[in-house]
């Protein structure tokens, strides 16, 4: 029995409406997916919770590139943590390095408690760290419920021993979701060598806004673009996860 659980990576509460009409299992809420998702607007998570009954796990992340933050950013995004969950998120999605690349321990455990009884998830920093075997024990330790994962740097491809590795280790310890790279010709491969029971994915595409282009002298209209979700990518990769186990 196939018992896959998708998680839609989303960064608007159009991508919500169309994760909501293909059956997702849960969804990350970002702003931003051009620059890796970025915290959500409070007014983004509240219409996306009127317009889906699926769990909603928000993206508390002050700004791109990197994860180790200044002492203002860290404590602006444990207040985003709590507001975002007073207006309904399900769970926050979040990480925390130190400056050498391992975990930062005491601000994860901080937000941790922020978090409360809530679903903590600590997002592909985890990849970035130093030794992935330390960085997951510690997580572990400090009671993170899910980690989003592509199994290190690098293709995701490469590193499908690592994942399957790390989750029969420790995946009764701690959940596994895998992201990065996820496409529809690779899905199946991914799940199936790994074992890994949860997979994330945006089927994304660059959508036109022909607003600021029609009266520009740039005629590229790749520079009249945002990332969102393409129904027909996410609906690619759906129908492949539904062959995972059978016989090809």
């Amino acid at each position: 029995m196939n018992t896959i659980r998708k998680e839609a990576c989303c960064g608007s509460v159009r991508d919500v409406v169309i994760a909501d009409r293909l059956n997702f299992d849960q969804i990350e809420l970002n702003s931003s997916l051009e620059n890796g998702g970025m915290t959500p607007s409070v007014g983004t998570l509240r219409m996306a919770k009127q317009l889906t009954n699926i769990p909603i796990y928000t993206m508390v992340r002050a700004r791109p590139q990197g994860f180790n933050y200044t002492e203002e950013d860290y404590q602006s995004m444990l207040i985003d943590a709590k507001v975002l969950i007073e207006n309904g998120a399900d769970g926050i999605v979040f990480g925390f390095l130190t400056d050498e690349g391992h975990v930062d321990v005491k601000r994860t455990q901080e937000m941790v408690d922020v978090i409360g009884d809530k679903p903590a998830i600590f997002h592909k920093a985890f990849d970035s760290t130093a030794d992935l075997e330390i960085a997951i024990k510690q997580l572990i330790d400090l009671k993170i419920t899910r980690i989003l994962t592509g199994g290190g740097l690098g293709n995701i491809m490469d590193n499908l021993d690592t994942l399957a590795q790390l989750e029969a280790k420790y995946g009764d310890q701690i959940e596994l979701l895998i992201g990065g790279g996820v496409r529809d010709h690779n899905v199946k491969e991914i799940l199936e060598k790994t074992k890994i029971k949860q997979i994330h994915f945006s089927g994304s595409t660059g959508i036109f806004d022909n607003s600021t282009f029609i009266n520009s002298s740039n005629q590229n209209k790749d520079d009249f673009t945002y990332v969102g979700a393409s129904e027909a990518k996410m609906q690619a990769i759906i129908n492949e996860i539904r062959k995972v186990g059978k016989n090809d």
